[in-house]
């Protein structure tokens, strides 16, 4: 027997259980994800806290939320795009970061609402977002609706360290 076949075996195990659990993630958001009224009754914060929660049930990565400052409630359309990013975020961090913490922080101050996803994955080249039509539509499409709410959107990677999303939405649009 080759001595190489155990490890083989044992990455197919491996390989098999990581998308069992992302297809479950997946199937649990499923009804989530569609509903608009899902942010708009739990609150942002909470809905993704829950996000969190679902993927930490998986146990392939580590969870943190962190809020700081007073919460408040922003307007329900600008919750809702806040909350597809963050979940695009997480698809792909899932889907390609191979990380093993994320970390999310809500930033309530009077001037502004800050969210941060930082992942502590593979990272990746920021500059192929410039040179491909298809790699980065995500991304592409998380920077658009930033934008669409009059909010910044920032993302930073350094390759082996992981991977940071930034969105800062100013207090004159909320």
């Amino acid at each position: 027997m080759d001595p190489a076949q155990p490890t083989s075996l044992e990455q197919k195990i491996t390989d098999s259980k990581k998308l069992v659990s992302q297809a479950i993630y997946d199937l649990r958001n499923l009804p989530h994800g569609l509903s608009t009224d899902y942010v708009a009754d739990l609150g942002l914060a909470r809905a993704i806290e829950h996000e969190l929660e679902m993927i930490c049930k998986s146990g392939d990565q580590e969870t943190a939320f962190q809020t700081e400052g007073d919460a408040y409630r922003l307007d329900k359309q600008q919750e809702m795009i806040i909350y597809r990013i963050v979940q695009e975020t997480l698809n792909n961090i899932l889907k390609q970061a191979a990380s093993r913490k994320i970390i999310i922080h809500l930033q309530y101050r009077p001037d502004e609402f800050t969210l941060s996803i930082t992942d502590n994955g593979k990272g990746f080249d920021l500059t192929l977002l410039n040179h491909s039509t298809s790699y980065g539509l995500g991304i592409k499409n998380m920077h658009n609706r930033a934008r669409l709410m009059g909010a910044r959107f920032q993302i930073s990677s350094t390759l082996g360290e992981g991977t940071n999303v930034l969105v800062t939405v100013p207090l004159a649009n909320i």
